[in-house]
């Protein structure tokens, strides 16, 4: 057996939270490089520049279609989207990928704040066909136990209260604020 399959057996076998307790983290290389998790089939791991355009068709498939039809129409908005955003000099993304589909993504940011360092989620999307099966609750926690994370304090969000992804949410431990409120001013 290939130290690759041996590390996929072994990853496969414990829930990722008892894995980081075990080992702290798995690595794919060294330190410097790409942190992948390899979990039931799946392979999690930083977002990269290649990720783009498959990231692009996932977010315009979720966000196009119930609950949310946005207005997303041409793959050019959401490309020039998903461009501004992973050009903010702290930009943070991860995904989830079956076999060569991308099937999820948390895009965010870093942001520093009077109680410390937190990573805004900015996007947290997952494929239809693979949501309610615990696949959003999975990348939660592969951010959430990155060695990176240590130095955060918290993530953070925004999302709709009248869709299933507030619930989803609160299910994975976030909580409503109730000092705050989204506002927006409309030009139009």
């Amino acid at each position: 057996m290939s130290m690759k399959s041996a590390v996929k057996e072994h990853i496969s076998n414990f829930p990722i939270t008892e894995h980081f307790k075990k080992h702290g983290f798995l690595l794919n290389g060294t330190c410097d490089e790409q942190f992948t998790v390899y979990k039931d089939g799946m392979e999690l791991r930083k977002f990269s520049r290649q990720d783009l355009k498959n990231c692009a068709e996932l977010y315009k498939e979720v966000f196009s279609n119930h609950p949310w039809n946005d207005g997303w129409m041409k793959r050019s908005q959401v490309m020039n989207y998903l461009n501004e955003l992973i050009s903010n000099p702290v930009f943070m993304g991860y995904v989830i990928y079956q076999n060569s589909e991308m099937v999820a993504a948390c895009l965010g940011h870093s942001r520093s704040w009077w109680s410390g360092k937190e990573f805004f989620i900015d996007e947290f999307f997952v494929a239809a066909k693979f949501q309610g099966m615990g696949i959003g609750a999975l990348l939660l926690e592969y951010v959430e136990n990155l060695p990176e994370m240590r130095d955060f304090n918290g993530l953070n969000l925004s999302t709709d209260k009248t869709v299933p992804a507030k619930n989803f949410y609160l299910k994975n431990g976030f909580k409503t604020r109730n000092n705050r409120v989204t506002m927006i001013k409309k030009f139009y």
